[in-house]
């Protein structure tokens, strides 16, 4: 019998903790992702079902498709109505019956199903708060992440003897972050998020791999300054691939930060390529383990750039500068549908002048309403706010141009013909349809017109098709100088004057300036185009569209949605709105949920 402190080897080796694999316990941390994101997809699968249910929803919102070529000469000449094909309107202002028979899909609404923020309310209010800048329930699942890398690093696991466990846990991330960073990722396919939306996660595993790295190689030099092998080591080939390696990490982190990527886009943008394909590389010369991971990777980014390449569009736009707003009006007649009110496409203008075509491609909201057939719309719009180098000259461009096109007939004045590159189109409000809402509050601020207005004239259009709940329709336009109004008033009369005639339909539109003018602002405006001075009061707006839409009176009351776009003030402020709404007045109405359309570099 052994005496009392003597050590065993056998009874030392079975109570000793149990190790575990590296390779492994990062392969259950991926798995724990993907259960993550199962979960996630699964809460979206109800919306998913609703928003398809309806027929017209399976060709939208996918790839933009062209315009019959015999139709496009036709289309530049006539005067651009969105409804043209639906109905005209007669003399003393009704619908006359010029519309053929609709179909049996155009004849049904499409179903309702309310987002979860709605049924957990008040439990979604409170993590969507805002706190230093981020939304606790963001700021939870970052921290359930890092938890559980955290996890994946110490766990069973000396971090001061075994630090080639931080390199493991880098290398499992790769397939992620390239999954998250892709423009056709599914990771957003699956949550119902376009890239633009969870770019944030993107950023913060990029981050983690790069503190995962920087641990590994730091406790790799530790240990061989410790040993008086850093010399020897330092020669060997796999480790001088792994300094390499993070090199290209550490241009990637550093050229990704805020600052780099709105001041100097090109140089973030090419790196970023460039960077992330040095980086696989040298990672796989660096150690054999990585080449699965890294396999993986480059299989998502290839894919991303084949359905990139099948989104896109060689395509021939005319560019009109339009002062009173401040930017450029492309207007793209060949391509006519396939996007959805909301959504954004990249451009890259195919010029020689200023090097344009090098510049990365830039993303801009659809201002336009798509089509339904070919002889359908004006074709694709896009308003170009003057904001930076690029969009400066791309008013330049637009400005210089005297050629007189085809656009003349449409009041538009002449415009400059150029080349442009078409990607898309992305983002999107995923899978709220607002034609399924009772009520819809639609605030925009600026350049946000070009996500306000096509978004308007899709649920003018659901309505006159017979495919839309809306019977209220509130929309807010916040500019600094009442003057902007001039260029789009054609558009909102053709609205107001449609309205009247459909029966139960409540549309108004009211534009707030600012910012006092020695212009004049336009004289004549039709009925409820109310143009007002100062900023929109956001809380009496959102009561006043709850109240009017709990007395409605004819059919169930599918619920409000308050849709803003704009500069971040604004739309923070009519965030906070919507989540000072008590549960009683949401019950009332059926629901209220708050959709924001914002884009970060």
């Amino acid at each position: 019998m052994p005496a009392v402190g003597s050590r065993d080897p056998a009874r030392l080796a079975a109570s000793a903790p149990a190790q575990v694999s590296d390779s492994t316990l990062v392969v259950y941390a991926d798995v724990v992702l993907l259960f993550a994101l199962l979960f996630f997809a699964l809460c979206a699968l109800p919306r998913v079902l609703a928003r398809y249910a309806h027929r017209p929803a399976w060709a939208s919102g996918w790839r933009i498709r062209k315009r019959p070529s015999a139709l496009v000469r036709k289309h530049l000449i006539a005067p651009f109505s969105p409804y043209a094909s639906e109905a005209t309107l007669s003399r003393n202002g009704s619908i006359t019956k010029e519309m053929k028979s609709p179909s049996k899909e155009f004849l049904s609404a499409p179903p309702h199903f309310p987002a979860w923020s709605s049924l957990l309310h008040p439990l979604s209010t409170c993590l969507s708060r805002r706190f230093f800048g981020r939304a606790i329930g963001r700021a939870l699942l970052l921290a359930s992440y890092t938890a559980l890398m955290a996890v994946a690093m110490f766990y069973k696991s000396d971090p001061v003897t075994n630090v080639r466990r931080a390199g493991y846990v880098a290398l499992s991330q790769y397939p992620i972050v390239f999954a998250l960073g892709a423009k056709n990722s599914l990771v957003g396919i699956l949550v119902a998020k376009g890239h633009e939306k969870i770019h944030w996660l993107h950023r913060f595993v990029g981050r983690a791999i790069f503190l995962a790295t920087l641990f590994h190689i730091v406790g790799y030099l530790v240990k061989w300054t410790k040993s008086g092998s850093l010399t020897t080591n330092m020669k060997q080939i796999y480790v001088i691939w792994g300094i390499v390696a993070l090199g290209f990490l550490s241009v990637l982190a550093a050229l990704s930060a805020s600052a780099m990527r709105t001041r100097a886009y090109n140089v973030f943008y090419y790196s970023h390529i460039f960077g992330a394909i040095g980086l696989l590389i040298s990672t796989c010369y660096h150690v054999p383990q990585a080449i699965p991971w890294a396999i993986v990777s480059l299989l998502i980014y290839l894919l991303d750039l084949l359905l990139r390449c099948c989104k896109s569009h060689f395509v021939a736009a005319s560019i009109t500068a339009i002062p009173e707003m401040g930017c450029t009006r492309i207007v793209i007649p060949t391509l006519y549908t396939g996007w959805r009110a909301g959504q954004h496409v990249r451009l890259r203008v195919l010029c020689s002048r200023d090097v344009m075509w090098m510049d990365a491609p830039h993303p801009f909201t659809i201002a336009s309403v798509h089509g339904k057939s070919g002889a359908e719309g004006r074709g694709l719009v896009l308003y170009c706010k003057k904001a930076g180098d690029w969009t400066n000259k791309l008013y330049a461009l637009a400005n210089g141009g005297t050629t007189a096109g085809a656009l003349e007939n449409e009041g538009y004045g002449g415009g400059r013909e150029v080349n442009l590159l078409v990607e898309g189109p992305y983002g999107g409000p995923g899978n709220a349809v607002l034609s399924s809402f009772s009520a819809a509050l639609i605030v925009v601020g600026g350049s946000g017109i070009t996500f306000g207005l096509p978004v308007l004239q899709e649920a003018f259009q659901s309505i006159l098709y017979a495919q839309s709940h809306l019977r209220i329709i509130e929309f807010i336009w916040v500019v600094q100088e009442s003057t902007s109004i001039q260029p789009l008033v054609s558009e909102f009369s053709s609205l107001l004057q449609r309205s009247p005639t459909i029966l139960g339909l409540d549309l108004s539109i009211t534009v707030h300036y600012t910012r006092a003018s020695s212009h004049p602002a336009p004289l004549k405006l039709p009925r409820r185009l109310v143009l007002r001075p100062g900023r929109p009061q956001s809380q009496g707006s959102v009561d006043a569209i709850i109240s009017r839409t709990s007395g409605l009176k004819v059919g169930g009351k599918n619920g409000v949605v308050v849709a803003a776009c704009g500069p971040r003030g604004l739309v923070e402020s009519f965030r906070l709105a919507e989540q000072s709404v008590d549960w009683h007045s949401r019950r009332r109405v059926g629901g209220l949920e708050f959709i924001t359309e914002t884009f970060e570099w």
